[in-house]
């Protein structure tokens, strides 16, 4: 079976958000006010007089919120818990898209609630984190094996309905030789959020183009399942 190549994905990646926009247009909304919020901040950081997130939380909640604290503490962890969410929602919603599958956002959450999937799900990505976190201190060589051997975890963990340790055992086996088609997918994703750097859009464009090829690990995960199965 002949690999599709990595840039080759993201036409790929297109076509299916394009077909399923409804649902990933919501499930990317936490992420574009992140870029947004960071846009902003780039935009009026010369003018200190402009207190751009005071401005939004005023509109948002009403002047009469302590904006000091709030923007500080609770209006950021409100956003990380939609955003911490609208991940695990988005991990399931790339597979299923991935696999053809019409996705919605009910079905999307009964997935995800169903047998604590979502306890599961950052169970595996506490411990993916940890073990790279690991394997970069003891050495960079296992760090960079890790990466490799474990990027389909979260994946197995959804499709094959597995427990985490088996989630980890078979990524484990299905990446073995894949060096490349993995590093690939994980190289081009880095090249697209590099647009960061760009002046004042640089995190709008970075967010735009990381979404449109967000199903791209999905997709090589589908590539490989067949090779091995």
């Amino acid at each position: 079976m002949h690999l599709v190549g990595a840039f080759e994905l993201f036409g790929q990646s297109y076509q299916i958000i394009k077909r399923n926009f409804e649902v990933f247009i919501l499930l990317f909304s936490v992420g574009a006010l992140l870029a947004m919020w960071e846009t902003l901040g780039r935009y009026v950081q010369d003018e200190p007089s402009r207190d751009w997130k005071v401005f939004l939380i005023n509109r948002g909640f009403g002047s009469n919120v302590d904006t000091g604290v709030f923007a500080a503490g609770g209006f950021m962890f409100f956003i990380s818990i939609l955003y911490a969410l609208a991940y695990l929602l988005l991990t399931i919603a790339v597979l299923r898209a991935a696999q053809g599958q019409k996705i919605t956002i009910g079905g999307l959450w009964r997935e995800l609630v169903d047998r604590w999937l979502w306890l599961k799900l950052i169970g595996a990505f506490v411990l993916v984190a940890l073990a790279l976190i690991a394997g970069f201190i003891a050495l960079i060589i296992p760090g960079v094996i890790l990466i490799w051997r474990l990027f389909f975890v979260p994946f197995v963990l959804i499709d094959q309905k597995t427990t985490i340790e088996g989630a980890f055992r078979r990524s484990w086996r299905m990446t073995r030789g894949y060096a490349w088609p993995i590093y690939s997918v994980i190289l081009v994703t880095i090249l697209l959020s590099i647009t960061n750097v760009l002046p004042i859009f640089g995190p709008l464009i970075a967010f735009v183009l990381g979404a449109i090829y967000t199903v791209a690990p999905a997709l090589r995960y589908q590539e490989l399942k067949k090779l091995s199965a």
